[in-house]
This record gives C-alpha cells, sequence and structure tokens, in this order.
C-alpha cells in the first residue's frame, strides 16, 4: 500500500497513512494495525427510521431512497423524497429519487418556498407514484438550481446528447453512442464518452443502509431496560445511541437486556465509536458532489499529508457546480476539520448540535454532572422516560437529547 492512499468503500471514505496494511476484523470492518493510522470517512447512508405523514398522521411505508437512506429529509408516502425540504435556516430543492440538493435553491427563511426546476418538477412526477417502470429515462438534475445536466443518456445507457438546461430538450444532431475514444461537448464542455471512465449509473438502495462502522454490531441495538429480578436494584446505565452517535444514560432493572449497556460512558465510547471516525455532528450526511461523494473540503496539505495530494473529491467542478463560500462549502453548510481534511456539513444540523450539548436550566444553573477524568460530563439520555436523573433533579426534554436540573 502507498504510504498515502484514499480508498472508497462502499458508503465511506478510508484514508490510510500507512506503516502497514489495513485489515478486516471479525464484523468485516476496516480496521488499522498499531502504527497505521487509517481514517475511514462516512459520507452518505443513513439507517431506517420511522417515516410519519404530518397530514394524516400515518407511517410511511419501509421502502424507497428517502426511508432507507434516512438522512433527515421528509419522505413521501411512496418512500420518495419531497421536492422542497426545510431546515432551520431555509428551504430548497431536492432530487425525488436521490435527495441530491440545489444547493443554490436555498431560501434566507424556511418561511419562503423555493422555485425548483423543470429537472426536479420531472423528477417529482416520475416517481409520485413510487417505482417508475423499468427504461424509464431518469434525468440528471445539476447540484446549483437544479437545471438539466448538460450532458444526458438515455434509460439504457447506450447514447448521450446534449440538451437545454432549462427545458431538457434534447439538441439536434448532438446523440453519439458510448465507445472509447468518443467526445461530445455540451454546453462548451467537452465529455468523454468511454464506458470505462463514465460515471455508473445510479443504483437505488433496496434495503437498510448502514449509517457507519461501528466496533460491535450490539451498538446499533436500542436500550433495553430488561426486567426487574430478585436481590438486584435498578441502576444507571449507558448505551450507544445509533442516531446521534452518542452514549446516553438509561435506567437499568437489572435482569435481561441486551448488550448496548455500560456501566460508564466511556465504556460505551471505547466499544462502540472508532477512534479514527470523523464527519457531521451526529454522523449526519455532508453535502454530496454530483456522484454522490462527499464534497471535502479544508488543506490537503495537514499532518505530513504530501502537497501534490488532492482531498478525495472525484468530480471537477464545472460552471453549473453550486456557489462555494469562503469554507469551500456550498451555501449554509460549513467546514468540519478531520484529521486531514474536512467536510461540507450542514450548518442547521451543526448548530442544533451544538446548543444540544450546551443546555442550560431555567433557573439559571447549569445541568447535573459528573467529573470524569478531570473534566465535567453532562448526563444527558434520549427522553425522561428513561429516569436517569438523581435525586434532586428533574429531567429536561430537549429537541436532541434530555438532562438533568
Amino acid at each position: 500500500m502507498h504510504p498515502f492512499s484514499v480508498l472508497i468503500q462502499q458508503d465511506f471514505i478510508f484514508v490510510s497513512i500507512s506503516f502497514f496494511t489495513p485489515h478486516l476484523n471479525a464484523l468485516g470492518h476496516m480496521t488499522s494495525s498499531r502504527c497505521l493510522l487509517f481514517l475511514p470517512f462516512f459520507y452518505a447512508s443513513f439507517g431506517v427510521r420511522s417515516c410519519i405523514s404530518t397530514a394524516k398522521n400515518e407511517v410511511l411505508p419501509r421502502t424507497g431512497p428517502c426511508v432507507l437512506n434516512d438522512n433527515g429529509m421528509k419522505c413521501t408516502e411512496k418512500g420518495y423524497y419531497e421536492t422542497v425540504q426545510c431546515d432551520d435556516h431555509g428551504c430548497f430543492c431536492v432530487a425525488a429519487h436521490n435527495g441530491f440538493i440545489a444547493y443554490d435553491t436555498r431560501t434566507d427563511t424556511n418561511k419562503i418556498a423555493p422555485r425548483c426546476s423543470n429537472c426536479h418538477n420531472t423528477l417529482k412526477r416520475i416517481f409520485a407514484n413510487g417505482d417508475p417502470p423499468n427504461n424509464t429515462f431518469i434525468p440528471k438534475c445539476d447540484l446549483s438550481m437544479g437545471n438539466y445536466e448538460p450532458l444526458q443518456c438515455d434509460s439504457k445507457q447506450e447514447y448521450c446528447y446534449c440538451v437545454d438546461p432549462i427545458s431538457g430538450v434534447e439538441l439536434p444532431n448532438t446523440r453519439k453512442r458510448k465507445q472509447r475514444n468518443q467526445y461530445i461537448r455540451c454546453d462548451n464542455t467537452d465529455f468523454s464518452l468511454d464506458p470505462a471512465q463514465f460515471p455508473t449509473t445510479e443504483v437505488l438502495p433496496t434495503e437498510q443502509q448502514e449509517r457507519y462502522p461501528v466496533g460491535k454490531e450490539s451498538c446499533k441495538l436500542d436500550r433495553n431496560r430488561g426486567y426487574s429480578c430478585n436481590n438486584t436494584k435498578p441502576s444507571l446505565r449507558y448505551f450507544f445511541d445509533y442516531r446521534t452517535f452518542s452514549c446516553l444514560a438509561f435506567e437499568y432493572l437489572g435482569c435481561g437486556g441486551n448488550d448496548n449497556n455500560y456501566r460508564t460512558s466511556q465504556e460505551c465510547a471505547f466499544d462502540c465509536k472508532l477512534p479514527d471516525l470523523s464527519g457531521c455532528s451526529g454522523m449526519y450526511p455532508p453535502a454530496r458532489g454530483p456522484n454522490g461523494q462527499a464534497l471535502t473540503c479544508g488543506p490537503p496539505n495537514m499532518m505530513g499529508t504530501p502537497p501534490d495530494v488532492p482531498p478525495p473529491s472525484t468530480t471537477p467542478p464545472m460552471k453549473n457546480s453550486p456557489k462555494l463560500n469562503e469554507d469551500g462549502c456550498p451555501k449554509d453548510h460549513k467546514c468540519v476539520m478531520g484529521a486531514f481534511f474536512g467536510f461540507c456539513c450542514p450548518k442547521a444540523n451543526e448548530d442544533r448540535y451544538n446548543a444540544a450539548y450546551h443546555p442550560k436550566c431555567a433557573n439559571g444553573k447549569e445541568p447535573y454532572s459528573e467529573m470524569r477524568n478531570g473534566w465535567r460530563e453532562t448526563r444527558f439520555g434520549k427522553t425522561c422516560a428513561d429516569n436517569f436523573c438523581p435525586q434532586g433533579y428533574k429531567c429536561q426534554p430537549a429537541d436532541i437529547f434530555s438532562y438533568c436540573c
């Protein structure tokens, strides 16, 4: 293995600064040898959650890319993405089948809806009734305003052609077959039609997607209070919350339960959190490029990284790419640094987690905390029903975590 290498495997980016060769552990996860700095960087999909239709208060189907990816967006009743999405900072348009954001459609407030493109509205119609028929043409929309990408290919991926970016209408005399040494010029840009170099066709998920790797499979289990039994008393335990990438407190009744059960938060973190895993807060998906890869940011020349090795972004910027801020990220995203480069993380999500980790009690006092290795650790729980607060304190529910005042 090269001293510096980038490996894209499924939904994770692994960066290795190596002295030894990486290997798979008993769970099939990539791990590092003692002297190998081996960094898996999460960049894509989430596990299954329950999507609730607020209009009808119905549980949505547990199929479809929006439900299976579970990346925090609103799903249609067929399990695809709602075309208009909103967060605390504004609203924006996304592609119905993969959730790719048109970053420059974002409005400055979530009280104003964006105007979505013809391309996005076409996708909305195609997936309105769920999975479309086989060989349906699925257009590709750009990540700026959501307009049609200038190069489109037919449903069989045999021929490609140029289109008008606003209407999507095929331009005459531009259709060419995919083959080696074949090029096509669309919108003043030359595209290779070599099948070996052409971006792979999207494959929609058909089963639950792993959000990120953990040290033990049991870390993906929900907490289980167990049951009361003779000669035991309820006690405080911790479980790894796969949803929030956090070790949270809960009351354990004494017997039964499952293996996601630890005496301290440190034991929980040691078992479940890989020490070299990096990503957005709560392992929320970062901004993505046109082929689904993470948009990386930050200087590549850090901690001995060779200066001629770029961050693992595989698609060069095009003129229909989104505008970038001073961090090198799309609008309302910020660069969250890892060891060698950062990810473009949604500001709304980072703000939510920052507020969640720094709660305040209504009486002006600090929430309950304990000394852990020389620093104070606030005791957080998932919900107040977990009965995790000590005597004399009352549980306070909040956006992401509950805490004790």
